[in-house]
């Protein structure tokens, strides 16, 4: 393998249907909660490889769906459709987490965007 490919990860460890906990964004040391803190959401992974997400709150909404990639501690979403024009037809690359049962996928500051947090249960199991 070269250095600049990553192993696939087990698409199992994301493949279902994960509720939303909570989504912050952190700026300047300031975090907040863009949706709203009232926000609820769900996300679901396919195991062929396929995603769809929503989330609304009293800050908004924002919805995308098409199909993502799992590598090591990296998920990138590959959107088709999205709520936005700037949500659609992107790849939105997220850092993965496990941890006690819960899901934490972060996404670096970018392009004059903060630092994004979104923290998911998974639902049914």
């Amino acid at each position: 393998m070269d250095k600049t490919s990553k192993p696939h990860a087990d698409p199992l460890l994301l493949a279902g249907t994960w509720k939303l906990l909570s989504l912050t964004s952190t700026e300047k040391g300031e975090t907040t909660h863009p949706l709203g803190e009232d926000a609820r959401g769900q996300i679901m992974y396919t195991m062929d490889g396929c995603l769809s997400a929503q989330i609304g709150g009293s800050g908004g909404y924002i919805g995308y769906a098409g199909r993502y990639e799992f590598h090591n501690d990296v998920v990138v979403h590959r959107t088709i459709v999205g709520s936005t024009p700037q949500w659609e037809n992107a790849a939105f690359s997220r850092t993965v987490e496990f941890r006690d049962g819960l899901l934490i996928l972060r996404a670096d500051p970018a392009n004059g965007l903060p630092a994004v947090t979104v923290v998911w249960k998974r639902v049914g199991r």
